[in-house]
């Protein structure tokens, strides 16, 4: 559950130190999915300027992050927490693009598909600051980095996957620990849905005897429904 939240931090750090349900029962197809309360985008609740989305559709779970306010291309300069590195900071060599600023190693990827002569494409991550702090907690097979103008996106499919076991109860099986603890590959949530926005909380924290209110709701994540 801390994976989540550190993931976010860890970006914002790095280039802030550079400027300055799929249950299957004997019900029918469209009766299942119209269970499935928890199918869609949910945006991460946080005052960081990093967006977060967890995409839940037919039991898998992927994880997206929108950098493009704290890094992104703006035709063949690299602009990091609202400042010009300087189109020297960017390195083309065959299919690799890196941004290095003031002796620091930002970021390395590999083209995958262009889209264009700008930076403009699909890639995958290989490396530097940004991207190792990320690496650390999610798969790198599966993770793309698109860019699209100012926009710089990172795409984790299928982290893990879901199922809803309960009125208020989703099971998560997450070997990213994206959502789990490090010693956990699987957990249990309590769930809350109110409209667009949604609630999640371990389990275990909500049951403990000795566990606070407080205590709970520091280990809650909230979300709002992508529309």
């Amino acid at each position: 559950m801390k994976k989540l939240t550190a993931l976010l931090m860890a970006c914002t750090m790095a280039v802030s130190a550079l400027a300055s349900c799929g249950k299957d029962d004997s019900t029918s197809g469209s009766e299942s999915k119209k269970k499935d309360v928890l199918s869609g985008t949910w945006n991460i609740e946080d005052e960081d300027e990093i967006g977060g989305s967890l995409i839940l559709d037919d039991g898998n779970l992927d994880f997206n992050m929108d950098l493009s306010e704290m890094i992104h291309f703006k035709d063949k300069d690299c602009i990091a927490d609202g400042s010009s590195l300087g189109e020297e900071s960017v390195k083309v060599e065959d299919d690799v693009i890196s941004v290095s600023y003031n002796g620091y190693d930002l970021l390395s990827m590999k083209r995958k598909e262009s889209k264009g002569d700008n930076y403009d494409g699909v890639y995958t991550p290989e490396g530097g600051m940004l991207f190792e702090s990320m690496l650390e907690d999610l798969d790198a097979e599966k993770t793309e980095i698109v860019v699209d103008g100012e926009n710089l996106l990172i795409q984790t499919n299928k982290i893990g996957t879901y199922e809803i076991t309960g009125d208020d109860t989703v099971k998560v099986t997450d070997p990213t620990h994206t959502l789990t603890d490090e010693d956990q590959n699987e957990a249990e949530f309590k769930f809350s849905v109110d409209g667009d926005k949604l609630s999640l909380t371990p389990k275990a924290a909500d049951s403990e005897a000795d566990a606070s209110e407080e205590d709970s709701k520091d280990k809650t994540l909230n979300f709002t429904k992508a529309k």
